[in-house]
């Protein structure tokens, strides 16, 4: 009775021994842990989400800056050009000689805004005249666009029903255009166009000319990709959710993306319907513009994913650790008490047989 009640005390004060120095390793080291994921990795991902707010702000500035520029190169244009006093050709020498130098004078003007980066080619088109002018030439409009700006059957329609109405730096859906001599059938190459429309007279609804600047998508969706590798699309769009100019494959519903934006403050990350991550920041240039970014989630907060497995890697390594080294110490501690009580033993073998042992 006396060696089962000693044996189950030894198991008990081993296990207590154990249980004290396994706690005293392990209780700092699971406060460490969740500091490290509650606080640190917290702060990470602020400062990721921070920074990823910061690179949009100065992307959306610099483009809306590069659309301002445009716009006052368009509207300057148009102030300047005497389109008002369109010269009739009545056939005398006078009129023809200034007929002439008006057209001419306008082409230059052309030239100047076919020189910004983004221009593929900027043409005036007449509404109530038979006549488009652009940097290097001027026609009636079936010829100019059948020779001069050859754009997709297919995308003709939509393109000139464009010409009605007052426009106001008023993007059109992209159209493909075939780059060709003129006069001949020989297609050099094909580009991948979207056109800003400005209508003049400015505040009028039945406008005389539309100033047309086709630009190059290319080069516009170059300037409009972020270069983050955790951004993995960027967008115009405007507040219906339609997407103007996109320098990915990604899809918005235009119905879901009106819903987001009323619902999610500006400059945070939210999750569309389709778990992806999405940020975007308003315009300062067009107040129904909105620039949207595609976030690849994990990437921009890897930082803190791997510091989160690095506790949890390091954690399960001290339960180990600690496990080892609380059972070594607990053996070392209990291993002087087990000898006295074998040295008890050996001097009194008949203590079991005493009376009340039993």
């Amino acid at each position: 009775m006396v060696n089962r009640v000693w044996q189950t005390y030894r198991t008990v004060l081993f296990c207590r021994l154990f249980a004290n120095y396994f706690a005293l390793i392990l209780i700092p080291v699971i406060v460490a842990a969740v500091l490290t994921n509650f606080f640190v990795v917290r702060l990470i991902e602020h400062d990721a989400e921070r920074l990823n707010n910061t690179i949009m702000q100065h992307f959306s500035e610099q483009t809306d800056d590069t659309f301002a520029s445009l716009e006052r190169d368009m509207v300057n244009m148009l102030s300047t050009a005497s389109l008002k006093n369109f010269p009739g050709t009545s056939g005398h020498p006078a009129d023809l000689t200034q007929h002439y130098e008006w057209l001419h004078s306008l082409m230059q003007q052309m030239n100047k805004l076919d020189s910004e980066d983004l221009v593929y080619k900027s043409f005036l088109y007449f509404a109530s005249e038979d006549l488009v002018i652009d940097g290097n030439t001027y026609n009636n409009k079936d010829e100019y666009f059948r020779e001069q700006y050859l754009i997709k059957d297919t995308d003709m329609p939509s393109y000139i029903a464009n010409f009605t109405g007052k426009k106001s730096m008023v993007f059109t859906k992209p159209h493909t255009v075939f780059e060709r001599p003129p006069f001949t059938r020989d297609i050099v190459s094909t580009h991948s166009n979207t056109a800003i429309l400005l209508s003049y007279p400015f505040n009028n609804s039945n406008p005389e000319v539309y100033l047309v600047v086709n630009l190059d998508l290319d080069k516009l969706r170059g300037r409009l990709g972020i270069q983050e590798k955790w951004v993995t699309d960027t967008m115009l769009v405007n507040s219906s959710g339609s997407v103007l100019i996109s320098n990915g494959s990604s899809e918005l519903q235009p119905d879901s993306f009106a819903a987001m934006i009323r619902m999610n403050p500006e400059q945070t990350l939210f999750l569309n319907q389709n778990k992806k991550a999405l940020s975007f920041t308003k315009s300062r240039f067009n107040d129904t513009w909105y620039y949207v970014s595609m976030i690849d989630l994990p990437t921009l907060m890897k930082p803190a994913s791997t510091i989160r497995t690095m506790t949890f890697v390091l954690l399960g390594m001290f339960i180990v650790v600690g496990g080892l080294v609380s059972y070594n110490l607990s053996r070392r501690l209990y291993n002087p008490i087990r000898e006295i009580k074998t040295g008890l033993e050996s001097q009194h073998p008949h203590l079991d047989d005493a009376p009340g042992s039993h």
